[in-house]
């Protein structure tokens, strides 16, 4: 345990920046979530999801 706090202070930028992403992409599908709820449309929540889940995963091919 005493190594993870040694590796944490040498990287504390690296794990602010991990911390603030996460906590951002968190809230993000959060609030969509709660959105299309509103708005009775979690069918297209769906849709957007798994749009953007196959966009992402089409940027790791190299042409």
């Amino acid at each position: 345990m005493k190594n993870y706090f040694t590796i944490v202070r040498k990287h504390a930028g690296v794990c602010q920046f991990i911390a603030f992403f996460y906590l951002a992409m968190g809230t993000s599908k959060y609030t969509q979530i709660l959105f299309f709820q509103k708005h009775a449309a979690l069918l297209n929540y769906s849709f957007s999801y798994s749009a953007m889940a196959i966009a992402s995963s089409c940027a790791f091919f190299d042409r």
